[in-house]
């Protein structure tokens, strides 16, 4: 016999929330191609804005020439 997967309402719930952040993406990437290139706004959701503020907010570590 096949092994046929059920639908149960974990399963179907999930793929209601994947399909979901599928499309907030997909809605930041054409917003972002709408926008063009654009300085960094607090209140802007495009993927670029997004970007930088995640960029921002990562610890840095920088490599010293001097070791102490």
């Amino acid at each position: 016999m096949e092994n046929i997967e059920k639908n149960n309402p974990s399963k179907l719930q999930a793929d209601k929330t994947f399909k979901q952040i599928i499309g907030m993406i997909e809605e930041s990437i054409a917003l972002s191609e709408k926008l063009g290139d654009h300085p960094l706004a607090p209140d802007c959701s495009c993927m670029a804005c997004v970007t930088k503020k995640k960029r921002m907010l990562e610890r840095r570590v920088y490599k010293s020439k001097f070791s102490l």
